[in-house]
């Protein structure tokens, strides 16, 4: 919040900041410092290079069709290099917490608790290539997906301030100026439960969710589904389906307003028929990062309207507003908000000061990921 009342130009930056130095931070016991961090320059340049790889029809379909995989062509060097690129990347990580540990710095995350796990019993279950790519497959699922729905959810607040009102009608009544919101407040300010899932289900990051593959042949309303098959869940269509989401296309968080529970209760609830959104996916394979990336995309969103209005851009020439386009996204498997700028403006001097003062105590907590 300190880094937009320094530098709101980059919005879309710190967007993507936040998740991934949270990811990292619970992982790896290393935060994204800022911008020019390697945890956070370095793992989005790959994730770029992966998403490219990624992207509908950018390889032929030689899982289908092995043969396919040895005709020539850019494709396969590309995927080589995303390959290369990746393991390049998650080695580095991890000699980084090699390198403090051996000065008998531990910290308190994941990959530390493995290792001194795998210390104590001896055993090593992994190589080291893949125990490596694991730990950096968890910051991928956890920082980019909640980045992308991150951005998606400031999109919508610029574009719908009718939400942001509301919003605020109901922060500013609870906390007031000088108490800025945290999860506690939860069941106090159910709107901005609603907007998160809004959000999730305007626009989904994972918009068929990750592909399953059937284990044995299955029957479903006398259709065959044989051993082997492919299966997508359509979560963009379901999501844009009149009949579960009337309106489907405007940005309404008021359709939740009888949701008032975390998407994982309604996940796992026998009553399917009242589920919310499918933005995780579904069934024994959803996503099992729910929990973390629903109290983030909270606290982002509570925060972020209790501190400031967000608007549109304005045209420096002409001092009008710049429409965003709702529907400018890219084409990956993980779908992101192309690059936007909004104008983050205080709500008030006093609001102001208390993001001012509690930059102090962030940083004094964060230190123990510094380094």
């Amino acid at each position: 919040m300190n880094n937009l009342l320094d530098d709101p130009a980059r919005v879309f930056d710190y967007a993507r900041l936040y998740p991934v130095s949270v990811a990292c931070s619970l992982l790896y016991g290393h935060r994204a410092k800022d911008l020019d961090s390697f945890w956070f320059k370095d793992f989005y340049h790959m994730m770029e290079n992966w998403g490219e790889v990624l992207e509908p029809g950018a390889n032929p379909p030689s899982e289908e069709f092995p043969l396919l995989w040895y005709t020539p062509g850019h494709w396969k060097k590309r995927i080589y290099e995303t390959k290369q690129l990746r393991s390049i990347l998650w080695n580095k990580a991890r000699d980084i917490v090699d390198k403090r540990r051996e000065k008998g710095e531990k910290r308190d995350c994941l990959i530390d608790e493995k290792l001194d796990e795998m210390e104590k019993q001896g055993n090593w279950p992994f190589p080291n290539y893949a125990f490596n790519n694991l730990m950096g497959e968890l910051v991928e699922a956890g920082a980019d997906t909640t980045a992308n729905q991150v951005l998606t959810l400031i999109m919508a607040l610029a574009k719908y301030p009718w939400v942001q009102k509301k919003a605020q009608a109901e922060i500013d009544r609870v906390c007031g100026p000088n108490n800025p919101p945290t999860f506690d407040d939860f069941d106090k300010l159910p709107y901005i439960n609603c907007i998160v899932k809004e959000g999730l289900r305007w626009r989904p990051t994972a918009r068929s969710g990750l592909p399953h593959r059937v284990t044995k042949d299955d029957h479903y309303n006398g259709f065959l589904i044989p051993k082997g098959s492919t299966i997508f869940v359509a979560v963009w269509a379901m999501h844009q389906d009149e009949n579960l989401y009337p309106d489907h296309m405007r940005f309404n968080p008021d359709r939740f307003l009888n949701h008032p529970k975390l998407a994982n209760e309604y996940a796992s609830s026998p009553d399917y028929d009242n589920r919310d959104h499918y933005g995780y996916g579904a069934g024994r394979r959803i996503c099992p990062g729910l929990h973390l990336a629903e109290r983030n995309m909270w606290r982002i969103v509570a925060k972020l309207l209790w501190a400031f209005n967000i608007y549109e851009p304005l045209d420096p020439k002409t001092g009008k507003t710049v429409p965003l386009d709702e529907n400018a996204y890219n084409s990956c498997i993980l779908v992101s908000p192309l690059p936007f700028e909004v104008r983050v403006v205080p709500r008030s001097e006093e609001v102001l000061q208390a993001v001012k003062r509690e930059k102090a105590g962030a940083l004094e907590f964060l230190s123990q990921y510094d380094g």
